[in-house]
């Protein structure tokens, strides 16, 4: 039997949370749709869909592309692109998540140093912040950015909605894996279906995450259940 103890004598690890906010904190993937209709634009997979049914669309597709939806010849690095040219109206017409007051609270927590919101450009946040709170701009979808984020702050977890960034950290090497925490979106995109079952679209982050001494978790940013129109 492990008797071995936490040694009380040494204070707990101070946490610094990187949330790269893209369908994270804010669902821009139907801020986007809720854009493109605005200018008139129509999704025929979505046209007869109430909110709710939009939003689990949106988390069961298996393409991170949510342009498709509109025409499937548009490629994902268009997506990106219009996506990084309208990012403030995008993510204006985005929803919240459950993880946006999650980070506010997990913000008042002593264990906690920093959380950082980062965004590809700033907007405004319906969020009381704290002192603990920063709200930061820089190439989210840009992995060099993020790693060099991570390594100028301490950072010691990230939130993302992509698995593949995850991987790209993971495995480029660039910064000290140990203790770190990697939360992802619960987003179709991050898995795969092996035999009727969806496992992670990455397994072999799961296969090295004991050597390497790190933790990689999925998080639900909507109530899949809930049967009232978004607000």
């Amino acid at each position: 039997m492990n008797t071995m103890k936490r040694d009380l004598t040494k204070p707990p690890r101070l946490e610094n949370i990187l949330i790269l906010d893209y369908n994270t904190i804010k669902l821009q993937s139907m801020g986007f749709i809720e854009l493109v209709k605005q200018n008139g634009l129509e999704s025929a997979k979505l046209h007869s869909l109430n909110s709710v049914e939009k939003l689990q669309i949106i988390l069961n597709n298996a393409n991170r592309n949510t342009s498709e939806l509109f025409n499937e010849s548009v490629s994902e690095s268009d997506y990106i692109k219009f996506l990084k040219r309208n990012y403030i109206n995008i993510s204006e017409a985005a929803p919240y998540t459950k993880l946006f007051q999650i980070s506010a609270v997990t913000s008042t927590q002593q264990f906690v140093s920093s959380i950082y919101l980062a965004s590809y450009v700033p907007y405004s946040l319906e969020l009381s912040m704290t002192h603990r709170m920063k709200q930061v701009t820089f190439d989210i979808f840009n992995v060099i950015e993020v790693e060099k984020f991570i390594l100028e702050n301490k950072i010691t977890s990230v939130f993302t909605d992509d698995i593949r960034m995850v991987y790209d950290l993971v495995f480029n090497f660039k910064i000290p894996i140990a203790d770190m925490r990697f939360i992802i979106s619960k987003i179709g995109y991050n898995f795969i279906s092996k035999d009727t079952v969806l496992t992670s679209a990455y397994p072999e982050l799961n296969e090295v995450a004991e050597t390497l001494n790190f933790k990689i978790a999925f998080i639900d940013i909507y109530d899949t259940s809930i049967k009232e129109e978004l607000k």
